[in-house]
């Protein structure tokens, strides 16, 4: 495309009779588009999708502008580019329309170009093969390669030995609860739990052992939390329920009913440290503001200390000041009720059976009535 007056000078014949001005007019907008797009980098599909339609248009005008049908069906072959390119990474429905505008405006410019009517039916079909082949051979491969993206963002989440999540997986399950618990101004609830006397069982008996305590504490952590809790493998030894609770005294019989129910079920007996809290938002000021879970980490850390402190298979709960919590500038408005985001946290935690503890009330009160 761009060399096309060059050939256009050197043999004045290939064009059609005064189609150097229309030619030239058509080169510079190519020119400019091919220009812009350098100068941004990467584009958005939406600054990308006027760009890739004036390709297409000029790359048509080019074609009727050329007097041999030959180069004008090799020139108009190139329309085939822009849909592949769109497939990389645009949006699937964006794509689709790129492939039948390609395909509309390549079939128009063949019936115009053609000299008769077999040589029309073979280019267009050639060309149409062109452009449609290999945009789905581009959507297939990229439709494998995010589904193994998933999965591989699916297992760095989880801790392989227990299947609960790890730390990241915890990181990307706890905001929506966080969003949730401010939209509905309820307070948040962390349970830090470590198992007494591990190391002893892992020098004692060998980390075989020491895996299958794990995994039956891991077990009956699983079962006892209740729906829409964010329960993790926090590291080694230690487990983690992230809730909201109603109040204090919810989060404290939340906590005693772990402790019993892994000493009951398990070879082993666990401290527990909780902290229960409010959350406010904050303006972003402070470096503080973007650490709410590390703080409400750090304050339970203390409280298993002091849970070990009192003698083991104990729990420790204690409240804290209102921690600041600061989301993502991407999700400015994840914690507003009417946002998508907080529509969305809140329609799977619902589909979890996760209920505020507000909502809990409700329940109580009108099956109080229904009895």
């Amino acid at each position: 495309m761009l060399p096309l007056p060059v050939f256009a000078l050197l043999d004045p014949t290939m064009m059609r009779p005064d189609a150097m001005g229309p030619l030239m007019i058509v080169w510079a907008f190519v020119t400019s588009v091919f220009l812009f797009t350098l100068w941004h980098g990467r584009l958005s599909a939406q600054k990308f999708a006027p760009v890739a339609a004036g390709g297409i248009l000029g790359i048509a005008a080019s074609a009727l502008l050329i007097a041999d049908s030959g180069a004008a069906y090799a020139v108009l072959s190139l329309v085939a580019v822009i849909p592949t390119i769109v497939a990389v990474s645009s949006p699937v429905r964006m794509t689709y329309g790129f492939v039948l505008l390609s395909v509309v405006t390549a079939t128009l410019v063949s019936v115009l170009i053609a000299s008769s009517i077999a040589p029309m039916l073979v280019a267009t079909g050639a060309i149409i093969g062109a452009i449609i082949v290999p945009v789905f051979l581009v959507l297939a491969l990229r439709h494998s390669l995010e589904e193994i993206l998933e999965r591989q963002t699916r297992l760095n989440s989880v801790d392989p030995l227990t299947g609960l999540l790890n730390r990241r997986g915890l990181h990307s399950r706890v905001s929506p609860l966080l969003a949730a618990a401010h939209a509905s101004d309820e307070p948040v609830g962390v349970l830090l739990m470590d198992i007494d006397r591990f190391k002893e069982i892992n020098d004692c008996h060998g980390h075989l052992v020491g895996d299958g305590v794990l995994l039956s504490a891991a077990a009956t952590i699983q079962r006892i939390a209740r729906p829409g809790s964010v329960v993790c493998r926090f590291g080694g030894e230690e487990f983690l329920v992230f809730c909201l609770p109603g109040t204090i005294a919810d989060l404290e019989e939340y906590a005693d009913s772990f402790r019993a129910a892994v000493a009951e079920n398990s070879p082993v007996t666990i401290s527990i440290g909780g902290v229960f809290s409010p959350l406010v938002m904050s303006d972003g000021q402070d470096e503080r503001d973007s650490g709410a879970l590390r703080e409400l980490l750090e304050i339970a850390d203390r409280c298993v200390y002091q849970a070990k402190a009192n003698g083991r298979n104990q729990i420790f709960v204690e409240p804290s000041a209102p921690v600041a919590w600061t989301h993502d500038a991407h999700d400015q408005d994840l914690g507003h009720p009417n946002s998508h985001p907080y529509r969305l946290s809140m329609a799977f935690l619902s589909f979890s059976g996760f209920q505020t503890p507000r909502q809990r009330e409700v329940t109580r009160v009108n099956a109080g009535d229904a009895a």
